[in-house]
């Protein structure tokens, strides 16, 4: 191989280097390792070739800086192995992490499985005294519960009833009912009215609502009837 492949290569190398990957970001780490196994596939055929990891370039600019893996040859991969065994040594520790972390889900899934397996036998194996008084404990707290709530809106609807109360007191509302007659008259040439005057020594204590019902009542005579036919007409 003439010197300036060789000089190329350490210029890819240093490439690839340059990117410093943090080893607790793992989407980092998994693109890295994900274009080291295409080069170590050329070479170890017990490598492992993870095509599933993501290597677009439109969603991850840094690796428009790096190198491709996919395109040395096994030639230049020798090279990388011999000249460059720092770089050798972080290809096969990155791939050792990624496959420890699949190991450790696994692991972690099993460990659940087991404290599942366990609980399930803890509760089978309860004497049936142990599950009539857990049965029991667990009926009188709902029924307390129940209690509680209870008192809880009683006490909220007091609450409401007092408020109102102190309300219509403050305000001093005290309707009185009344019911008034109200002549309608007739003027002439003019349109008819009704004069309203209420007593005032009924309707004249401070302090009180008065509700007065008022009815309308049009007197039959003479100076009217032109009024009534007009009412009992419209």
């Amino acid at each position: 191989m003439s010197a300036s492949s060789v000089d190329s290569l350490a210029v890819k190398r240093d490439r690839l280097l340059a990117d410093n990957v943090d080893p607790n970001d793992r989407e980092a780490l998994l693109r890295r390792r994900a274009m080291i196994d295409h080069a170590l596939a050329e070479l170890d055929p017990n490598a492992v070739l993870d095509l599933s990891a993501p290597l677009s370039r439109k969603n991850h600019e840094p690796l428009d800086n790096l190198m491709h893996l996919a395109d040395l040859d096994r030639q230049e991969l020798d090279v990388y192995r011999t000249e460059y065994p720092d770089w050798w040594r972080l290809a096969r520790q990155s791939t050792e992490e990624t496959r420890n972390w699949r190991r450790s889900r696994r692991e972690r899934w099993a460990q659940l499985r087991e404290q599942q397996a366990e609980l399930s036998t803890d509760m089978r194996s309860r004497a049936p005294h142990q599950s009539h008084q857990g049965a029991l404990w667990t009926a009188v707290s709902l029924a307390w519960r129940s209690v509680a709530l209870g008192g809880v809106v009683s006490l909220a609807v007091v609450i409401s009833l007092a408020a109102w109360l102190v309300l219509r007191s403050a305000l001093k509302v005290d309707p009185v009912m009344g019911r008034e007659r109200v002549w309608l008259q007739y003027g002439q040439h003019k349109p008819p009215y009704a004069l309203v005057q209420l007593d005032q020594r009924k309707y004249s204590t401070p302090g009180k609502v008065y509700d007065v019902d008022l009815e309308l009542v049009v007197p039959v005579n003479s100076n009217n009837l032109e009024l009534g036919n007009f009412m009992a007409t419209s």
